[in-house]
């Protein structure tokens, strides 16, 4: 084998790559692969005005297989470099490759189509590693060093904080999902969570089956992706006192401790908070959708899920609206997850009781719809970013526009509905196209001031999963392409040079802020793949206290050092709501490869 080739294979190969310094490469590329017909973009860090030389290298064939010329692209204030691209799209023969520039070699990666086959199985199985109220089962885990017994089994009898709901009420909240790197149970995010994967099921129903992922509920004839929302969102059916409002989250008094003991844990001292109007919609959103999807399945629960939707949303409605805010007393153990406008908040359930009223024949359709029509977030996405647990329009449209033809909406709402998905998906557009690293989700490009939200890596997926919209409405090849380009910033061809999704590249994230995972690495045991992390921020608000993430650096690199995610829970945390949309954009790229031009 020639010298070059045996280098080559070594870069591709040899373990210090995982542990080389974040920004060492000059070159960053996305460290999974990029798509037979697709476009493949790599990013250069370069001060030189001038276009340099490039190699693409095959090793399969020992040889490089293309060259050409950089396009400088000057400084990129996100990341605070001087980049430049390099386009090797022409190359469509399947195989592995190494890109060297300027002297450096890139990390190895693969041109196929079938490069994220694995991932919906990885990132869906997230949400069974993250169940509370049941042991897990070590014969349904990648690695069965992963198992740990029953998280917060206590939670059928929850008191409330400062007995907000009654001296003598007790709620019943078992059966959920760990929210985040602590234990609790944030209904504003988990509906947001929860819509998101039974979107996926929504919008893909045939690439949806039962028996397909390792849960306990396999082979019970129901798609599992709707067996596993329904195990998260159990607690919702308890989350409301009588004739009250939601409870706006459910923590224990003080923060969970690391390293995580499960019995320390089940024994600390647990409240549901107090209420909020937009965790009252989240119930009405949550059961409104479970009620349809699982009609043809399960015509009880069905049921039962659309009287728990008209009882949220009456109370919602009628008793007067309730805020949560930082200034709320409560618990000190959680996130405070404010929001002073539930107008959005009431916009999403609006369109999911809607949608679920057409759906089952309930008289108060005809309501609904009227009232859905008012809301001044009728079809409406975010300027800049589609959606997240706090900005919640952008999920109530796409549920509008996955089930527009059985609602019977007007031919100007239907053109209406699409024209603002797809102005939505043309500002992600603009934006990777006027970013040095080809990112969906970057506010300094509209002002240099602006900062990284916390989770930004949750914003380039939702983001994308309206491109991905945008294609399925509108067939067009670009809106494909620019998911895929959002893959190559979250799998490598970003200014850290780091695959934020575990387990997938060569450089890619090994520890993340997660009670469990985070406790077992120390044991040696590996991360499950497949899950994502926060991402780079910036953001004084919204990071407090955290000593590991460097915001005084620019956004895009404003990201913790490895090893220390116990202490960075501002950018390597991993949340139900940063992994939900990963599964979404899994699934969806699996079953979706770039076509030829």
């Amino acid at each position: 084998m020639k010298k070059t080739a045996l280098l080559l294979l070594a870069l591709w190969a040899c373990p210090w790559f995982a542990t080389a310094n974040f920004e060492s490469r000059i070159i960053s590329i996305n460290q999974l692969g990029y798509p037979v017909h697709g476009d493949k973009i790599a990013t250069l860090r370069s001060a030189s005005k001038t276009p340099l030389g490039w190699r693409l290298y095959n090793l399969d064939s020992e040889q490089y297989v293309a060259d050409g010329m950089t396009v400088p692209r000057g400084h990129d204030h996100a990341s605070g470099v001087s980049v430049h691209h390099i386009d090797f799209s022409s190359v469509t023969k399947p195989g592995r490759y190494v890109i060297k520039c300027d002297g450096s070699p890139s990390y190895g990666f693969r041109i196929a189509d079938d490069l994220y086959q694995q991932l919906p199985s990885d990132s869906f199985h997230y949400f069974y590693f993250h169940r509370m109220g049941a042991e897990l089962d070590k014969t349904l885990l990648a690695d069965p060093r992963h198992w740990r017994g029953a998280l917060h089994t206590a939670d059928r009898q929850i008191s409330c904080f400062d007995d907000w709901c009654g001296d003598d009420v007790m709620l019943n909240v078992q059966g959920s999902w760990a929210d985040a790197g602590d234990f609790g149970i944030y209904p504003v995010n988990h509906a947001i969570s929860a819509w998101t994967l039974l979107n996926a099921y929504e919008l893909m129903p045939q690439q949806h089956q039962d028996n397909q992922y390792a849960i306990p509920e396999r082979g019970n004839g129901v798609p599992d992706v709707l067996d596993e929302v329904r195990f998260g969102s159990q607690y919702f059916n308890g989350l409301m006192p009588p004739e009250q409002l939601a409870s706006h989250k459910v923590t224990n008094q003080q923060w969970s401790v690391y390293p995580l003991s499960v019995a320390h844990e089940n024994a600390m001292e647990r409240y549901a908070q107090p209420p909020s109007t937009a965790a009252t919609y989240a119930v009405a959103r949550v059961a409104a959708q479970q009620a349809r999807v699982m009609a043809p399945f399960d015509p009880a629960f069905s049921s039962q899920q659309w009287q728990l939707a008209q009882l949220a949303w009456q109370r919602a409605e009628q008793l007067p609206q309730v805020l949560y805010t930082a200034a709320t007393k409560d618990s000190p153990g959680g996130g405070d997850y404010p929001d002073e406008d539930v107008s959005d908040d009431r916009y999403a359930a609006l369109a999911e009781m809607t949608i679920t009223a057409k759906r089952l024949q309930s008289k108060h359709f005809a309501g609904f719809v009227a009232e859905l029509k008012q809301s001044p977030h009728f079809l409406t996405f975010n300027w800049r970013g589609s959606m997240d647990w706090q900005k919640t329009q952008g999920t109530g449209t796409l549920s509008i526009i996955a089930n527009w033809k059985e609602l019977g909406l007007s031919q100007a709402d239907r053109e209406k509905a699409f024209e603002s998905l797809i102005v939505s998906a043309e500002t992600s557009l603009q934006t990777i196209a006027n970013s040095g690293f080809p990112t969906p989700y970057n506010p300094v490009i509209y002002d240099t001031e602006a900062k990284w939200e916390w989770g930004s890596n949750s914003m380039v997926a939702n983001n994308m999963i309206v491109l991905a919209y945008a294609y399925a409405i509108s067939g067009e090849r670009k809106y494909l392409q620019g998911v895929y380009r959002g893959w190559d910033y979250l799998l490598g061809n970003n200014a850290l040079n780091l695959s934020f999704v575990t387990g997938y590249g060569s450089n890619a994230e090994m520890d993340t802020l997660d009670g469990h995972a985070w406790t077992q690495l120390l044991r040696g045991i590996p991360y499950p793949a497949g899950w994502l992390s926060g991402g780079p921020m910036n953001d004084p608000s919204s990071c407090v206290g955290e000593p590991m993430t460097d915001l005084s650096k620019p956004p895009a690199r404003a990201y913790a050092p490895a090893g220390t995610a116990s202490r960075a829970w501002c950018s390597k945390e991993n949340t139900i709501n940063w992994n939900a949309p990963l599964y979404w954009l899994a699934i969806f790229t699996a079953n979706n490869p770039m076509p030829r031009q």
